[in-house]
């Protein structure tokens, strides 16, 4: 093109071309001058500035003739800033209004809008005078509230009740709520509503069976805003009818109701105590799916009456008329703590006895020098221990003639953790009587070491140089007893010169307390590496040992538990060698054949001197079973042929809890011993049952069964379901 330069009065001719650098548009003017034939002097830039974007993310809520506008910031061009935003709501027949935020600010508040019109509103931004386009357009129509949230129904016959929350406060208030209802399975029945001035609200004339969904719109003076998002789906049941034929039948602190349902449906039934000789006693109930029903907690020798409900879900029917009055007898409650060896069994017989008698049994898992102290003190009406009073090892004695009879049988496992050289774990480590010594007493330091290789070849090429980390029991114990006792009969030159070097405990004597070094012992350190390197670890209780070893940090570490504690935690238990020259695991069936050779002492307690050496191929050495201690009757027991130990005194113990604590022995040596073996432990053996039967006949107030037989005694190695090995 042509033009005259104003200054120079000068043609000039020249082209123009365009580029963008970072979001700006850059013009560039190149101009040739034509100076009496001159080529083209130089060029000349012009920067031309690019408007922001069109702001999003832009919402708009209702107010009272007003509508609050948000959007999310814009990013300028570079080089520019964002001075202001405005948001302007625009409608038919009406005018134009805006709002102005300031720099940096998100939101304003359009003014002066006209209740009930529905408004567009679209937001701009501006760099100086440039504006950014208009953003996507939203509505709005001020006066309206906003959709009530998170509904929900519950279910009734015929009918629902629904709640919710209320749309965000507006500048006026909500003057009501309406619920409506949408029929999924049979749309044409849908549509039923009401109405309410607050949260809940329940719609009625609704169909028994079919689903049902529920919106609600909040409604001011303005008229109705948005319907919410539909509640999940209920479906209305019918009330059920009333239960007839209610009887109870009482028993220690308890009844057993039972009734005949309603006809139609019902899916569940709650019965409810009525105290009549003490009113605010009562209130207990139970609930199940049939008839009959238990209820507990009541009082003895108070009457009750009881009636039933019956439910469809959380729709109830009427109660039904009250059964005959009875009166429960006051329950037996008896007290044990006592011995980890039998807590996982104590805990099962507690529970299961409790539903097949008329007594309740509160066990507490201590320990078993605990149980000695705590029976002694008269604190508990029996312990379980896995020693007798003559080890002592318990700081009190009973004053009451007493006697021990045995529960359950089980082996003292030796639970490990440790990985082979070719980074498997092992699970089938050999122990002699020796090696255990020396491992627990800290004579052996390394898995590879040539005492262990020798016991193990079948891993003479796995067995890794890890430290052993043997995990004692640092509390006095029923395990560290059967461990002293058995390493004294059968590794008796360990054990003694580590009792004596130690200066722990009375050498050549089992003890409730692990040998461990005194703070003033002197003893070789060579001899006793482990104890040099500080690797013995001491645990409280069975299931702190196991549970250290178990961890993933423990490899290398070993311990002794009662094998129920191994099978809880999925660990190996190391096979031990017996007299026979077998090596043998601690199976219920072996530790049962170990238990054969078992024998009483002139108190009662267990003689475990024939099973540490049975001869049996199959039999497990370190094989025990634990105690109850429990009351005697001295004349009971002269009537036997037998004594009590402890004083020659009648027994005090009450009667009715003798009976109660017979019924208990006789469970516990019959039925009790079904599913031992599941749980790690070995049923009792014939001998041992039989002996737990006369021990009953010692008991203040029980009764002596007869000969345990098939027909009436249900442990495993009576009835016949398992067999032991002939001598």
């Amino acid at each position: 093109m042509w033009r005259t330069n104003r200054r120079t009065n000068r043609r000039t001719t020249g082209r123009t071309t365009g580029r963008t650098v970072a979001g700006v548009v850059v013009v560039v003017a190149t101009v040739t001058a034509t100076i009496a034939g001159a080529v083209p002097a130089g060029a000349a830039t012009r920067l031309v500035k690019m408007p922001p974007a069109a702001p999003i993310g832009v919402v708009a809520t209702t107010g009272n003739a007003s509508s609050p506008v948000s959007w999310s910031p814009v990013t300028p061009p570079a080089g520019e800033t964002v001075t202001r935003y405005l948001a302007f709501a625009s409608a038919t027949f009406a005018s134009t209004k805006h709002c102005k935020a300031a720099p940096g600010a998100t939101s304003c508040t359009i003014p002066k809008l006209t209740n009930g019109v529905r408004y567009t509103i679209r937001v701009e931004a501006y760099a100086g005078l440039l504006a950014s386009p208009p953003s996507s357009p939203v509505t709005s129509e001020p006066g309206l509230p906003g959709a009530p949230t998170s509904v929900r129904a519950t279910i009734g016959n015929g009918q629902s009740t629904i709640s919710f929350t209320g749309p965000t406060a507006p500048d006026f208030p909500v003057a009501s709520y309406t619920v409506t209802a949408a029929d999924a399975t049979t749309p044409v029945n849908g549509g039923q509503s009401a109405a309410g001035a607050t949260s809940p609200i329940t719609v009625t004339g609704l169909t028994v069976g079919d689903s049902y969904t529920f919106t609600v719109v909040a409604v001011d003076r303005y008229g109705s805003g948005p319907a919410s998002a539909p509640s999940p789906p209920v479906v209305p049941v019918p009330v059920p009818g009333t239960p007839t034929g209610v009887t109870a039948v009482p028993g220690y602190g308890r009844a057993t109701v039972s009734f005949t349902p309603p006809t139609g449906l019902a899916y569940g039934f709650t019965v409810t105590a009525t105290d009549l000789t003490t009113p605010g006693n009562g209130g207990e109930s139970d609930s199940d799916v049939a008839s009959p029903i238990t209820v507990s907690g009541l009082n003895g020798g108070d009457s009750y009456t009881f009636t039933v409900t019956a439910y469809n879900g959380p729709v109830g029917g009427p109660p039904s008329a009250p059964s005959p009055a009875v009166v429960p007898e006051t329950e037996v409650q008896l007290s044990a703590t006592g011995s980890t060896f039998a807590a996982v069994a104590m805990e099962q017989w507690a529970g299961q006895s409790y539903l097949l008698s008329d007594f309740l049994v509160n066990w507490q898992v201590t320990t078993s020098v605990t149980g000695l102290d705590d029976f002694a003190q008269g604190d508990v009406d029996f312990a379980a221990s896995d020693l007798p009073y003559s080890a002592r090892q318990s700081t009190y004695y009973p004053t009451q003639p007493y006697q021990y009879l045995p529960d359950v049988g089980a082996g003292l496992g030796l639970m490990f953790n440790l990985t082979g050289t070719d980074g498997q774990r092992i699970t089938d480590l050999n122990l002699t009587p020796s090696l255990i010594g020396k491992i627990f007493l800290g004579e052996i330091a390394r898995w590879n070491d040539p005492a262990v290789v020798a016991a193990n070849p079948a891993l003479a090429s796995l067995l890794p140089g890890t430290p052993v980390i043997p995990v004692y029991r640092n509390d006095a114990s029923g395990e560290n007893y059967l461990l002293t006792d058995y390493l004294l009969h059968l590794d008796t030159v360990d054990i003694t010169a580590a009792q004596t070097a130690f200066e722990a405990g009375v050498p050549g004597q089992p003890s409730a307390t692990w040998p461990v070094p005194a703070a003033a012992a002197s003893y070789s350190p060579t001899t006793y590496p482990g104890w040099t390197a500080g690797y013995p670890v001491g645990q409280y209780g069975s299931d702190n040992a196991a549970n250290f070893v178990s961890a993933l940090s423990s490899q290398g570490s070993i311990t002794y538990v009662e094998v129920p504690y191994a099978v809880e935690h999925g660990f190996p238990v190391a096979s031990v060698a017996n007299t026979s020259g077998a090596d043998v695991q601690p199976t219920s069936r072996n530790v049962s054949t170990a238990l054969q050779s078992a024998t009483f002492n002139a108190d009662w307690s267990q003689n475990l001197a024939g099973v540490y050496a049975s001869p049996r191929a199959t039999a497990y050495p370190l094989s025990s079973y634990s105690y109850l201690v429990t009351p005697c009757s001295p004349a009971q027991a002269a009537g036997q042929g037998s004594t009590c130990d402890g004083p020659g005194t009648p027994s005090p113990f009450d009667p009715a809890k003798g009976a109660a604590l017979g019924q208990f022995v006789d469970f516990v040596a019959c039925a009790g011993q079904q599913g031992m073996s599941v749980l790690g432990y070995a049923p009792l053996p014939p001998a041992l049952v039989e002996a737990d039967f006369d021990a009953i006949g010692r008991i203040n107030g029980a009764v002596q069964p007869p000969a345990p037989t098939a027909a009436t005694c249900a442990n495993p190695y009576v009835d016949g379901q398992l067999t032991l090995p002939d001598g």
